[in-house]
């Protein structure tokens, strides 16, 4: 499918859509929305996206690129997944390749760790969320 197919065949979801998924998306939306979590610790806002309806799955860490070739939200953590990619940036290192790979999805990192400044500038144009952070849903 190509860029142009894609727009018109479906919605590009965003991290935007899950912070207030009542009031941005129908129920039927949020079932449709495919959200791939990597971390390798637990992922706190996962009980709440599946009792709002959105479609989740966590994997702890990430086998190959096209395993995320389904989901439309991809969320990773950038410590501690990504072994197999033999990156010592691990998770920016997946998400670099998973942005490069699949351009119309949406990115976030996931991650309670600081970044360094080689981490921060590979992360460019893909939003953080801290895992201490308050809420992703309302």
């Amino acid at each position: 499918m190509n860029c142009f197919d894609y727009y018109i065949l479906r919605k590009r979801y965003t991290i935007a859509d899950l912070i207030n998924p009542k009031a941005s998306l129908s129920k039927k939306d949020r079932q449709s929305i495919k959200v791939l979590i990597v971390d390798d610790d637990e992922f706190m806002y996962e009980d709440s996206l599946r009792r709002v309806g959105f479609n989740i799955q966590k994997y702890d860490d990430i086998e190959s690129i096209e395993a995320a070739e389904a989901y439309h939200i991809i969320i990773c953590d950038v410590c501690g997944v990504g072994k197999k990619f033999l990156s010592p940036k691990e998770g920016a290192y997946v998400l670099n390749r998973l942005k490069n790979t699949y351009p119309m999805k949406e990115f976030a990192v996931y991650s309670g760790s600081l970044f360094n400044a080689d981490l921060t500038s590979s992360l460019q144009n893909i939003q953080i969320i801290k895992k201490d952070q308050p809420s992703v849903t309302s």
